[in-house]
Parts: C-alpha cells; structure tokens; sequence
C-alpha cells in the first residue's frame, strides 16, 4: 500500500490483499490472509460439476417449472426456477452472474431469449445482455449486447489485443421496462453481426468491429442484477439450422 508503484497490468484485475509495511500492517495481513487460506481450504473437497455438452438445436422454454441442465452457472451462483421463467444472479458479486450454454463454442451462432431483471441493487446501475464468441464473463472478452434501464442498448468494443475496449451506445429503446421480458435476437456469422432488442435493431458488418473473435461461447450477462430468463431458442451451427 506505501509502494507508488502501480501494480503489473496483467495482476491489476485479480483479486488481491493490500497491506501497510508497518508492525499493525503485518498484522492486519496476517488475518487477512489467514481468512482467505481458510475459505480456500473450506472449499478443497468440492468441485464444480462440468459443463454438460449440448446438443443442437437446443430450445428450453423454463416457463413449466423444468430447468434445463445444458445452461450452466458457477456453483456459488443463486439459480432457482420461478412460475415463468429461470432465475439467476449476483448483483454484488459479477463474477458469479453469468450463465452459459455449456461449454459449447461457436463461430456462427443465432440465439434468441427472452430476459427481463427480477432484482437488483439500490446502489448500483443493472443491465442485462447476451454475450456470443465469449472467452468468459468479463464484457471485454467477447461481444456483449446489453440495455440499462433508460433503455439505452450498448456493445462492447474491443480496441485491441490488450484488452481495452469501450461500451459504444447503438441504439434507445422506446418504453422500455427492464422488470417486463425484452427478445433478445442476436445472430454472428463470418461477416455480419446482427442485433434485435425489442423494437431496436442494428446491423454491423464485422469489418466495421476493430477486434472480432474467432468463436467462443453464448453467455447471459447478469449485470449487478438477478435476471430471468426464458423461450431460449434457435440455435444454428455454421450457418445450418439442425
């Protein structure tokens, strides 16, 4: 914490413990760590389930009480199934507010879902959003289409192999009420990103995106909310509906 030095830019994002060179800085770091070991170990004889495969053309409508297995979350993550959809999040922990379609990746890929938040946190700013060619939940590792609560729809930009990116505002949705289902209808393939949130819709040739990935995973953003989804549909491998 004394040293002005900035942290290395490839450790600046994880998690770490600050601590004073002092006598009750020691000490501090010392329960510090002590917890952290603790919860570490606490969790030693557990693993997280893996990512069960999919199998294309998946559809689950979660509207009938029956979850769906395919769609995989952290095992820390709340998920519970509600009369009208499937429910997750974190709002105070983003790192757990995510879910996936497996561990299934893809270049070419349409999916559309229905999602609208069911709870969030006074003090934070929520938005919800479908990820595609996601290399995992951070939005600068992937294509993350997401709306805030004015409505107003964003994808993030990666600028370059560094990781900078930015979030580009795309488009506003007329009345738009993130506690009501909003159709997210989004389809990549090796030319052209297409995006469909409600009423607002948008085009962009991947010439016109500064840094495209390859493939990866389509993943549910939950952002500092909890937010159902359902009518998850459509999904196509290399361009062919199967």
């Amino acid at each position: 914490k004394n040293d002005e030095k900035p942290r290395l830019f490839d450790i600046n994002p994880a998690r770490h413990l600050e601590y004073e060179i002092s006598f009750s800085g020691i000490q501090k770091l010392m329960h510090d760590l002590s917890k952290v070991v603790a919860d570490v170990l606490a969790t030693i004889p557990f693993q997280t389930p893996p990512r069960r495969s999919v199998t294309l053309p998946f559809r689950a409508s979660l509207t009938n009480g029956q979850d769906a297995s395919e769609l995989y979350t952290e095992a820390l993550t709340h998920r519970r199934m509600l009369s009208d959809c499937l429910e997750f999040g974190a709002p105070l922990n983003y790192r757990y507010s995510w879910m996936s379609l497996g561990d299934l990746r893809l270049s070419k890929v349409h999916v559309k879902a229905e999602i609208k938040m069911t709870l969030d946190s006074p003090s934070l700013d929520p938005f919800m959003g479908v990820m595609v060619r996601g290399q995992h939940y951070f939005a600068n590792f992937g294509h993350l289409i997401f709306v805030r609560q004015d409505g107003q729809v964003y994808l993030t930009m990666r600028e370059d192999d560094s990781g900078k990116y930015h979030d580009e505002p795309i488009g506003k949705i007329a009345d738009f009420n993130m506690r009501q289902f909003s159709c997210f209808d989004i389809a990549m393939d090796d030319a052209v990103f297409k995006i469909k949130v409600n009423n607002f819709s948008l085009s962009k040739k991947l010439t016109e995106i500064p840094y495209v990935f390859s493939s990866g995973r389509v993943i549910f953003i939950a952002g500092h909310c909890r937010i159902g989804v359902r009518n998850i549909r459509r999904y196509y491998l290399n361009g062919v509906k199967r």
